[in-house]
């Protein structure tokens, strides 16, 4: 019998693994085309709504709620840093979900002004391969979401100026609101002065006790449905009312917010 040599065995065991593993790894190639292509296959993008591109199947989980207080100007820069606050949490918020804009103006008895309220249709980025095109999904961001959102922060730059800040007030309308109480995470910015100013109570005198304002009409039946909200302030700055924007007055949201159950993310921040 002939016997194979060690240089032959090793040729032999050789060309039987590059066969071995080719063969591995064009398995794995073509399970892993059939799961790209199955993904795709069976991946169907949800149908919207055409007036707001919220999903039609289910409610968004996230609700970012910016709110801008119109009864006193901002300058310049002010409105400038406005427009990068808006653009950066538009830019933050996921596929789908909800961004929506109230103005704060002088009324008391009815809820902020709604001025922009859309779900992100998504960016190129997020396309579904092989079922959506990147373009497609890009083009509906910009027309749906950007384009109109752009419109609300150039509307910003007209002077706006009213004789009473019902701040308090127009917190609470906004939590009571269906579209703000019907999603499990929510996002509540505050762009303002924070300085309170109605006929029972105002920050522009001095600021007293925190439970003060509990003590005073329209404020004792007050409570704003925040339990869970994550709240962000971004106090504008008032050279008139520097002193009544101290630590005092810093406090004074601090613990009202903490005594309806939301979270304060970080300090209050400047305009």
């Amino acid at each position: 019998m002939r016997r194979r040599t060690s240089a032959g065995f090793r040729r032999a065991v050789t060309r039987g693994d590059i066969g071995r593993w080719t063969w591995i790894g064009l398995g794995m190639a073509v399970t892993a085309l059939f799961l790209l292509l199955s993904g795709s296959v069976f991946f169907v993008p949800p149908s919207v709504d055409k007036e707001t591109n919220c999903r039609e199947d289910q409610a968004p989980k996230l609700h970012v709620v910016v709110l801008v207080d119109r009864t006193d100007p901002l300058t310049k820069l002010q409105t400038d840093n406005l427009r990068k606050i808006v653009l950066e949490e538009a830019r933050r918020l996921p596929r789908h979900e909800w961004l929506s804009i109230y103005t704060i103006t002088q009324t008391t008895d009815v809820s902020p002004i709604r001025v922009f309220s859309y779900c992100n249709p998504g960016r190129a980025p997020d396309a579904k391969v092989l079922v959506e095109t990147a373009e497609r999904i890009q083009q509906l961001h910009d027309t749906n979401f950007k384009r109109p959102l752009d419109v609300v922060l150039d509307e910003f730059t007209v002077a706006s100026t009213h004789d009473q800040s019902p701040i308090v007030g127009s917190i609470e309308a906004i939590s009571r609101l269906e579209p703000f109480t019907s999603v499990g995470s929510r996002r509540l910015v505050i762009v303002s002065d924070m300085l309170e100013h109605t006929a029972g109570f105002s920050h522009y005198r001095r600021i007293g006790g925190y439970d003060q304002i509990y003590r005073a009409q329209p404020y004792r039946d007050l409570k704003p449905n925040l339990a869970g909200t994550v709240v962000v302030i971004h106090q504008v700055g008032r050279e008139k009312f520097r002193a009544n924007q101290g630590p005092e007055h810093r406090l004074f949201w601090r613990l009202f917010f903490q005594r309806f159950g939301a979270t304060l993310d970080g300090d209050i921040r400047s305009l």
